[in-house]
């Protein structure tokens, strides 16, 4: 890791440290004068269309944390900004990746279970723990009230 903004010089020093970083910014754009192969955008949702075509028109590959932006004109000119700039823009799928994901895919795999699928804007296993902003529409990350009711499931016997 080069570099760390944050808008709050005291976090961008603390994370600059926990992550061996050089560099610590509080704005963006005095960034985006490094010479990085990648920007990485964990920022609040409602900033990552700007911030991607920022980067992307700066000659960065951008990834870009999930939800990818707040509407589908957001992700297409997040799009666009890519194939202009002959950059590759991915979304960040994290979650692919833990333990009981994995374990599940290997059971459906190994089992030739048929699995339905079920389309949802975004989903989350923060349980009772959940941050409050999550469930914001700003957030990108509520997909409605009534969803927000159904039971999740346990993955204590997969990730045991």
């Amino acid at each position: 890791m080069v570099a760390v903004c944050d808008l709050e010089e005291m976090k961008a020093k603390e994370k600059a440290w926990k992550f061996g970083a050089e560099r610590v910014y509080t704005s963006y754009e005095a960034m985006l004068d490094l010479d990085l192969d990648l920007v990485d955008i964990v920022t609040p949702t409602p900033t990552h269309s700007d911030l991607a075509v920022r980067a992307l028109e700066s000659g960065y590959n951008v990834l870009v944390e999930k939800p990818m932006a707040l509407t589908s004109r957001e992700c297409l000119d997040m799009i666009a900004a890519a194939r202009r700039s002959g950059k590759t823009l991915c979304v960040c799928h994290n979650k692919r990746f833990y333990d009981a994901i994995v374990k599940t895919k290997s059971a459906i795999e190994q089992e030739h279970l048929r699995v339905s699928r079920m389309r949802v804007a975004h989903y989350f296993i923060y349980g009772h723990m959940r941050p409050d902003w999550i469930l914001t529409e700003g957030s990108g990350g509520f997909c409605g009230r009534r969803w927000c009711t159904i039971p999740t499931c346990s993955s204590t016997s997969l990730a045991g």
